[in-house]
């Protein structure tokens, strides 16, 4: 396979996604702080990748070993109540 036969797949696959087109726009204008180019998606406003989720979190504040997962917006109060 060409590289240019692998372009075409990776955009065909990015297209198929559910924001894929939008993260692709996002890629031509260069708005690298609007996408994560870890997970190659959308990223919301003040999310952040976690390296030890694999996974973009929204607010991310750090990732507790005590609970084995992200401290983020979705569970930062029961988090502080855990404390």
């Amino acid at each position: 396979a060409t590289g240019e036969q692998l372009g075409c797949e990776r955009i065909a696959s990015c297209i198929a996604q559910e924001r894929g087109a939008e993260y692709l726009e996002l890629l031509d204008r260069a708005s690298f702080r609007q996408i994560c180019v870890v997970c190659r998606a959308v990223r919301e406003p003040r999310s952040h990748h976690c390296k030890e989720c694999a996974r973009c979190i929204r607010r991310l504040d750090h990732h507790c070993p005590w609970i084995d997962n992200c401290v983020g917006l979705g569970n930062q109060r029961g988090f502080f109540c855990f404390i």
